[in-house]
Formats: structure tokens, sequence, C-alpha cells
């Protein structure tokens, strides 16, 4: 609640991005998010809103907001970002540079993994086959129900925004392929943060070594009792994906089904087409009804024994 102070004005009260997360995807995001939310920072801003928003701000239109804002289009970033009071992960991460003069009164933290290698073996286990060129991922995008439907959009806005980040030629896709450039845009990346953000500004936490004391005391809160939490793991991802591979299969024969089907319908009446064909020319009319005579007879005394 705003004190009266606030409330008539004479105490200005902070509004939108109160902590920026600098760091990329697969360097404890996801975790920092629930970190952040459990120490009153929320909603927390994160890739996962923008294909199913789970904290209740609307993110309709947001990608094209990040693709815009990587091309220096004019945008309206507070206005787009109102709601949330703090975020992490891609694509905000890639946007520290501009939206800590957006946010000058914000906190920056930069998440990082022990080692760039670390790093890198996360991402190519995990991001690298949602933004590639995986056969699952290209059926996916074909189904009209999010967040299936909005994968295109997401992977466009994604190698607009590291582009404009990393450099051109340093695409996730790029990244992916080869492991001394990703080594190479991630302490690029983390040195560029270090030097830009004032050092009582930033705090570089290490995922799986530091927790809710250095990132309460950081934020100038008080240290909860509870352990950080740690979420999104490698081995989670992996059963993720392994149901996303599930629901493209899934999906191809649900698709090929009816066509099968017919196939197998027309195959069946071909064959028997040609065995007609086959008993006409050996048998005159009449001998084939007298066959089908001795058939029914035959089936009619089967049945009465």
């Amino acid at each position: 609640m705003q004190s009266l102070c606030a409330v008539f004005g004479l105490i200005a009260v902070a509004e939108g991005l109160k902590v920026i997360g600098a760091g990329p995807g697969r360097t404890g995001t996801d975790s920092m998010k629930m970190a952040l939310i459990h120490l009153g920072f929320g909603p927390t801003y994160h890739m996962k809103e923008l294909l199913v928003p789970e904290q209740g701000v609307d993110t309709t239109g947001h990608m094209q907001f990040w693709t815009d804002y990587a091309a220096g289009k004019p945008v309206d970033v507070q206005a787009t970002l109102a709601g949330f009071d703090s975020g992490v992960d891609y694509p905000m991460s890639l946007y520290t540079e501009q939206l800590i003069k957006e946010y000058p009164d914000s906190k920056v933290i930069l998440t990082v993994r022990s080692t760039p290698a670390a790093w890198f073996n996360s991402i190519n286990s995990s991001i690298c086959n949602f933004q590639g060129e995986s056969w699952y991922m290209k059926i996916l995008t074909m189904l009209p129900i999010p967040p299936f439907s909005k994968f295109s959009e997401q992977f466009a806005m994604m190698d607009s925004a590291t582009a404009m980040a990393y450099g051109k030629d340093r695409t996730f896709e790029a990244i992916c392929a080869d492991e001394a450039k990703a080594v190479e845009v991630y302490e690029a990346w983390n040195a560029k943060i270090t030097a830009l953000v004032p050092p009582e500004r930033l705090l570089i936490f290490q995922t799986g070594k530091h927790g809710y004391k250095e990132l309460a005391e950081f934020l100038k809160v008080a240290v909860p009792e509870e352990e950080f939490p740690y979420v999104n793991s490698k081995a989670e991802m992996a059963n993720l994906i392994f149901g996303m591979k599930a629901a493209a299969t899934l999906f191809v024969w649900i698709w090929l089904s009816p066509f099968m089907f017919i196939g197998y319908c027309l195959c069946c009446r071909a064959e028997f087409g040609i065995e007609e064909a086959t008993m006409k020319k050996k048998y005159s009319v009449e001998e084939m009804r007298k066959i089908m005579s001795d058939t029914k007879d035959h089936v009619a005394v089967k049945k009465s024994k």
C-alpha cells in the first residue's frame, strides 16, 4: 500500500521495471524468475510469457514489439512492459543496454554459469532444439493453437534480437552450430554488461553457487528462510523435448490417418475388382450364379447344424 505522502504526490513512487535480468537464456533465468516473484518483484517477464502468459499480464503483440525494437523503430517501451516489475531471460536480456537507459533506477542481475562451456552444453541440449530446423518444430509450427502457432513469429523475433545484440552472424542457429562461436558470444556479452552497468547497480549471480542471501541483500529485502528455487533443469528440458516430439508424431498420424484409410479402401476395391474380373473370364454367368447358390446353401446347412 502506498503511503499518504505518495498518494498526495510528495514522494515519487518508482514504477516500471525495478530489476532487469541481463543473463542469456539457460543461465538459471527461470529459477531467477521464481525467486524475484517470491521476493516481491513480480510479475516477472520471461520468454514463457510470450507463449503462454502465466502471470495475468497480456503480452499480445510483444513479439512484434521486440522485433521493431531491434530494428530501431519507434516503440513505446514503458507502455508495452507496464504490469511487469522485473524481467529475465530472452528476449528482454538482449535489450539490457537500451532498458537501463529507459529505467535509470532499475538494478541489473547478470546470471552466469560456472563456465562458458557449461552454458553451451546447456543450450545445445535445450533451446538449440527449439530454435533450430528440427523436424518436429517444423511440424508443430503448423498447429493452429498456442503456443505452437506462435513459434514461427518467435523464431523471427529471436533472429532479429540476437543479430542486434550479438552481431549479424551470431544468430542462435549459428551459435548452436559452433561451440567456439557460442563461447565467444557468451564471454563478450558478459564483459559488455560488466563494463556497461555501474558496480553498485549490478549483481553477478552464479547459478548453482549463489542463492537468496546474495540476491536479497542486493535488492535490500529480507532473506527468505526457504531454499532458492532451481527449476527448468536439463532433465526437465529433456522431458519437454520428448513431449514435443511425441506431439509432432501424433499430429502426423492424425493428419495421415484419413489418407491411409482411403488408400486402404482403394486397394481393397481394386483387389476385389481384379478377382471379380478374373471370375467373369473363367466362368459364364450361369456358372457364377450356380456357384453363388451352392455357397448360400452350404452356409445355410452349416448354420442349421
